[in-house]
């Protein structure tokens, strides 16, 4: 992964926890945080239901990417809590 370069990295996560994305997989976040390390751009692709689940590997702060991409099932106080970490979300119709 360290001899790729990305303009844009679109990326899911398992879970997304006290401000925190996560995975059950070491392995998994391994890559991620590789991808990461080599996009310009990082964009989170998550649906509401992500910020119900808890995963066991950390990933990366919700702070780590430069959007969010999540549908209007997340509370808008979720919505406003990662912006003011300093996210922009981008929130769509389900």
């Amino acid at each position: 992964m360290e001899a790729f370069r990305a303009d844009v990295l679109f990326m899911s996560t398992t879970a997304v926890t006290r401000g925190r994305c996560s995975h059950t997989s070491p392995e998994t976040v391994r890559v991620k945080r590789a991808m990461m390390a080599a996009a310009t751009r990082p964009v989170l692709l998550a649906d509401h239901t992500k910020f119900t689940h808890d995963g066991l590997y950390a990933l990366a702060p919700l702070s780590d990417f430069d959007l969010l991409v999540v549908d209007d099932g997340l509370a808008q106080q979720g919505v406003g809590a990662i912006r003011r970490g300093g996210t922009d979300v981008r929130v769509v119709p389900r």
